[in-house]
């Protein structure tokens, strides 16, 4: 039998509505100003089409050249998830890709940054957006600490919604990208298993949306984009910079 909710959705809603009426909202937005007011970082990747009738392309793989082993003592000697490290990789790619040290992309969380929240039952799911910020010189273990804490700190401060950071400084989600880990390989409601059904969409909902799951020990990368921007080659070498720059930084 499935544990109860103590905190309901509306109750939910009650304490957010409180939150964006005190203190803590302005030093939300306080929060984001300081890192996206004035900044002229890229956030898209130019495709290699430019066809008019949009429809959604799909690209999947396993990842065949990245041990997870090799992931997770990257990750305990530098003291970050798996999460921040795969987040950083395509900070960093998206950046060599625009010729830029900086770079702006989404991803999303589970919003349950309330400990009274475990057991609600909703769709909490928040956006948020990521700055990626690599010079050469940089030692790969303070780039990922920082969008560690970056990370931690977006999701502190998400009462400012990202529709109001995206208005505030003209962020667009055009690239959106998620660590997924083994959250929906696997799932059970109340110890019964769940089927996975997969949608799919006649739109993608970014240009590009690039997720990584964990399946049997290894990495499964899922994409979904904008057919009419990109082709599947140009997506399929993507994917293969990408692999090689998460190898480059377990090697750093």
């Amino acid at each position: 039998e499935a544990a109860g909710e103590s905190f309901s959705q509306y109750d939910v809603a009650v304490a957010e509505e409180s939150k964006r009426k005190s203190s803590f909202y302005n030093k939300a937005k306080e929060y984001y100003e300081g890192i996206y007011n004035g900044t002229s970082a890229p956030f898209n990747i130019d495709g290699d089409l430019k066809e008019q009738e949009e429809g959604c392309g799909s690209y999947k793989v396993f990842n065949e050249r990245t041990s997870k082993a090799d992931v997770e003592e990257f990750c305990k000697k530098n003291k970050i998830t798996e999460n921040v490290f795969f987040t950083a990789v395509m900070g960093y790619i998206m950046g060599q890709y625009n010729h830029s040290e900086d770079a702006i992309f989404t991803t999303i969380y589970n919003g349950r940054n309330d400990s009274r929240t475990m057991n609600t039952f909703a769709m909490m799911v928040k956006t948020l957006p990521v700055y990626s910020y690599f010079q050469k010189d940089m030692l790969v273990a303070d780039y990922m600490q920082n969008i560690q804490k970056q990370l931690l700190d977006s999701m502190k401060y998400d009462i400012y919604s990202f529709a109001e950071i995206s208005h505030s400084y003209g962020i667009k989600p055009e690239i959106m990208f998620v660590y997924q880990g083994d959250s929906f390989v696997e799932f059970e409601i109340g110890d019964e298993k769940t089927i996975f059904h997969e949608a799919v969409p006649d739109k993608a909902k970014a240009n590009i949306s690039f997720n990584i799951f964990v399946e049997n020990g290894k990495y499964r990368h899922e994409f979904e984009y904008r057919d009419n921007t990109y082709s599947k080659r140009f997506i399929e070498l993507l994917d293969d910079i990408y692999v090689e720059a998460v190898n480059s930084f377990l090697t750093s």
